[in-house]
This record gives C-alpha cells, structure tokens and sequence, in this order.
C-alpha cells in the first residue's frame, strides 16, 4: 500500500530519502497498491508546493508525468467497505483518505508504506505492519 506522503518523496527533490529510494526501487519487484483517490492527494501536493513557492509550474507539469509513470504500474483499489473505513475514521480520527489506506490494507492484508506517523500508529492499532523494503 503505497501513501502519498512516500510518494512524494520518491519524487520531490527536497523531499527523498533512504526509505522512499528503496520503496521505490522495490516497487520494479512489486507493484504497489494505491486507493482511488490517491492520485488527487499527488496532484493537490504538487499544486500546494507551487503554491508555496517551492518550485515552479513548469517543474510541476515534470514531476506529475513522472508520476503519471508510477500511476501506470500501480494497482488502484476499492475497499469495498466503505463502512469499515468510517469506522478507522472514527475510531482513530483521521480523515476518511487516510483510513482509506487502511482499510484497504486490511482488506489486501498488505503492509502500509507512508511517513505519516499517525497514519502509522494507527496502522500499528490495527495490526497492519509498515512496509519495509529491503536495505540498499
């Protein structure tokens, strides 16, 4: 299951680091499964960044064909329970995007790769496990 947030940084300059290197090199082993709503997140997070300034529109345009490369290769899933996802909701208050990736974890019994540590406890709560790739 792979989170936005390891997403971006996979493809944000001023955002890559060891984890998201080797998530993204274990993606050409494993194809990663992302929600349906994943790629608007991609899209709003590069939108946001131009917004801040933190690159330009053209840099923008770059990376999101980039992306759409990862897009491609990535399985894109339904939870098919949209109650259990209200109830990660509730339950651990997140939004409903990111209980999306849990539930649809617990649905694909697949482990979660993201950099959002209360994504991450939640997910630890409900005994699905970080995605470890292996070491460089």
């Amino acid at each position: 299951m792979l989170d936005a947030s390891v997403a971006l940084g996979i493809f944000l300059p001023d955002e890559t680091d060891d984890y998201a290197v080797r998530v993204a090199e274990s993606m050409v082993e494993c194809l990663p499964v992302v929600p349906p709503h994943w790629e608007l997140e991609v899209v709003n997070a590069v939108v946001t960044s131009v917004r801040r300034k933190r690159f330009g529109a053209p840099e923008a345009i770059g990376l999101l064909e980039d992306f759409a490369l990862v897009r491609l290769t990535a399985e894109v899933a339904s939870t098919g329970a949209p109650e259990r996802t209200a109830q990660i909701a509730f339950d651990f208050g997140l939004t409903p995007y990111d209980a999306t990736y849990l539930s649809l974890a617990i649905k694909r019994e697949l482990p979660v790769a993201t950099f959002d540590r209360r994504m991450l406890a939640c997910a630890q709560a409900l005994g699905v496990a970080r995605y470890e790739p292996a070491p460089i």
